[in-house]
């Protein structure tokens, strides 16, 4: 049975999930750090981690709905910028999926603070250099991002696996790395993001939903409404922001949070 406390605690931790999970800091390093001093026993981390990801899923949908509903019906009407675009968020997704299955129980072992320290400091050296030294623009238009950029995206995508890496922070450094705009970078990042994490969501909702009871109901709502309320009003402003200022702001921030993380904990 769940306490006063859990409750409460899930509701801040759904906040933090929609306050990082658009940036390229880390959301699973932040929830980790939260959840060392507001711990949640009532409800399995796996289940926990999976719904208020929905709640943020949930949010940038609507955000992009538009956006979204243009490309899908674009894709099955076979338009050729849709279809291209389509079939590059397919190719992308294809490596995540496949280390995925591959190796699921090896990442949950590396769930550690030492790793998600370290990840976070070599991370944020990453997005400062990537930063400082990124190469000229090549394109400015998602939907000539080419099948072979996208592949490359894609196997950057999977260094996520090990946590503090950041998934949308490996895949905006490799869009910046195959010469596509700040623009192009982010925002096919978050697209690409999405379709990643609806399959593994979706996979590990499977797998987990008989944690799901009246027990731990009230515990997994809140949470999950409150990721997604917090990620509905702030997703837009983070995302801008992240295209306004670049990477290297989130690169020291990263490095300063990974010293916490294996000094304090």
């Amino acid at each position: 049975m769940y306490t006063v406390i859990e409750f409460i605690s899930a509701i801040i931790l759904g906040l933090v999930e929609g306050l990082t999970e658009f940036l390229p800091i880390s959301s699973t390093a932040h929830l980790i750090f939260v959840q060392k001093f507001i711990p949640i026993s009532s409800v399995p981390n796996e289940l926990f981690d999976v719904v208020i990801q929905l709640g943020s899923l949930a949010a940038f949908v609507i955000i992009r709905k538009d956006f979204l509903f243009q490309n899908v019906v674009g894709f099955f009407k076979n338009q050729t910028n849709h279809r291209n675009f389509g079939l590059y968020i397919i190719l992308a997704m294809l490596p995540a999926i496949i280390i995925g299955f591959a190796l699921s129980d090896f990442i949950a072992e590396l769930k550690t603070i030492p790793v998600i320290g370290t990840s976070l400091i070599i991370g944020g050296i990453i997005l400062i250099m990537v930063d400082k030294y990124k190469p000229d623009t090549s394109n400015d238009d998602m939907y000539k991002l080419g099948f072979k950029n996208a592949l490359v995206i894609g196997i950057i995508q999977t260094i996520a696996f090990i946590p503090g890496v950041s998934r949308s922070g490996s895949t905006i450094c490799a869009g910046i790395l195959t010469k596509q705009s700040r623009n192009v970078a982010v925002e096919f990042s978050f697209m690409l993001g999405l379709a990643t994490m609806i399959a593994a969501s979706s996979y590990s909702l499977i797998k987990y939903i008989h944690a799901f009871n009246k027990e731990t109901a009230p515990i997994i709502i809140a949470a999950m409404v409150s990721s997604f309320l917090s990620s509905l009003f702030t997703a837009n402003f983070l995302i801008n922001f992240l295209k306004v200022r670049g990477l290297y702001i989130f690169g020291a921030y990263r490095i300063i949070v990974g010293f916490i993380f294996i000094i304090l904990l």
